[in-house]
């Protein structure tokens, strides 16, 4: 830990919050950083469109992977660029393998920055997995779909304040889903093969909405258009 906090030090103080790597740091910069919990810098890292970045790249025009983040002697180097795939994929999207051939994967978004939505997909042995993850102030959406023989570990970055729901109905209790566990702030379950779409709401907001329909069906019945009390 203290080993990354030094390099988060760096590259704020430094670096002026800019990578500063080659072709063997470059892999790694952007993991460590979310893995340590200077997620948020490394959002700010992999944003940047000046030098050195690779948004410059993409504002000078760039179609390819440079070879330098300054000079232009070769444009197709996989080892500078194309190493933030690996971070797209696995922290912005967290799909990460846990057994060979995606048997059973890990979906474990990580909310970062200003990111508001993310959608992944990637082909199996087992067929595709497709997700696609929302988040506004108070909710958190999470659309997945697992291949028929896989099995998936799910992570909700939610602590315990929020109500987490799968299909309409707690997610606990929702067919094919089994909850494992929470801490770390997030809620984890395990799902089998199918399409889910899970919900996260913070508690008070969700209370909120049911008090606001239960006062609106008791105007209603107030009317007379309903005979009866509500039940509660």
């Amino acid at each position: 830990q203290a080993v990354a906090d030094n390099l988060a030090a760096d590259i704020v103080e430094v670096r002026g919050s800019h990578l500063w790597t080659g072709v063997l740091g470059t892999k790694y910069l952007l993991p460590v950083l979310t893995q340590y919990g200077h997620g948020d810098l490394a959002y700010t890292v992999a944003t940047q469109t000046d030098f050195p970045s690779w948004g410059r790249w993409f504002a000078e025009g760039s179609t390819s992977l440079w070879e330098h983040w300054g000079d232009y002697r070769s444009r197709n180097h996989y080892f500078l660029g194309g190493t933030i795939d690996d971070w797209f994929y696995e922290d912005l999207a967290g799909v990460t393998l846990l057994e060979p051939g995606y048997r059973t994967f890990a979906v474990s978004p990580q909310v970062l920055g200003e990111l508001t939505r993310v959608a992944a997909a990637t082909t199996t042995p087992y067929g595709e997995i497709r997700t696609v993850w929302e988040h506004s102030e108070d909710v958190f959406t999470l659309n997945l779909t697992v291949p028929v023989g896989a099995t998936a570990e799910v992570s909700i970055p939610v602590d315990g304040t929020y109500l987490i729901r799968e299909g309409g109905v707690p997610a606990a209790s929702a067919p094919g889903v089994t909850y494992t566990g929470t801490e770390d702030d997030a809620t984890t379950y395990r799902v089998g093969s199918g399409t889910y779409a899970f919900e996260a709401a913070a508690i008070n907001d969700a209370i909120g909405a049911i008090d606001a329909l239960d006062a609106a069906l008791q105007g209603y019945i107030d009317t007379g258009a309903v005979a009866g009390p509500i039940a509660s």
